[in-house]
């Protein structure tokens, strides 16, 4: 009779350094999204949030953290039906035709119900099971948006001070025109009488 204990011993080195590397790179992406200061968003063909940045939960759902965020969709977040209904048109279009919305400004209202303007990039995505999502990205460019609309009115103010001051001259240019001929004509008198 034989006694003892046998065992198998599998060396997972490998593995562990594998799992590992990836618990990295997690963390890493994580970082990389969350202070980005563009909100970052990840929904599913269910239109559900699945993934958000600080930015995106914080400045537009008004939540403390992502988790609060998951799950939610348009018509959680807008406030009238018709803006959550176009948001979900246009996210439908992204994920069935494979086509992309780069660069497209836009308006969005956050939680307070401030509006603020958007440079809005979505891009189809198809997750492992082949389910179709979208990865969007909306930088805000409020503060851009205002700043050309100072400009503008600066600009109108600006023409429309130069066309005031165009017109000012022409009739200085006329006033000198009629005080030089007034003040010759007694000198050509003079002159007249002289010769």
């Amino acid at each position: 009779k034989i006694t003892g204990v046998y065992g198998i011993a599998k060396d997972i080195t490998k593995q562990v350094e594998i799992e590992q590397k990836l618990r990295e790179e997690h963390n890493m992406f994580r970082a990389i999204i969350d202070y980005i200061p563009d909100h970052i968003f990840v929904i599913n063909e269910k239109h559900e949030t699945i993934l958000t940045n600080h930015s995106f939960y914080k400045n537009y759902y008004g939540v403390e953290s992502e988790q609060e965020s998951l799950g939610l969709t348009a018509l959680d977040f807008f406030e009238k039906e018709e803006a959550a209904t176009k948001v979900l048109e246009d996210n439908t279009q992204v994920m069935n035709n494979g086509i992309p919305v780069i660069n497209r400004e836009d308006i969005v209202q956050d939680f307070n119900g401030k509006k603020n303007y958007t440079l809005l990039t979505k891009v189809p995505f198809r997750f492992g099971d082949n389910k179709k999502g979208l990865v969007g990205i909306s930088r805000n460019i409020t503060e851009i948006k205002e700043k050309e609309k100072a400009l503008e009115e600066l600009n109108t103010a600006l023409k429309k001070h130069a066309d005031e001051l165009a017109l000012s001259n022409k009739e200085l240019e006329q006033f000198a025109y009629i005080a030089s001929h007034d003040l010759q004509e007694p000198l050509r008198m003079v002159t007249s009488f002289l010769t």
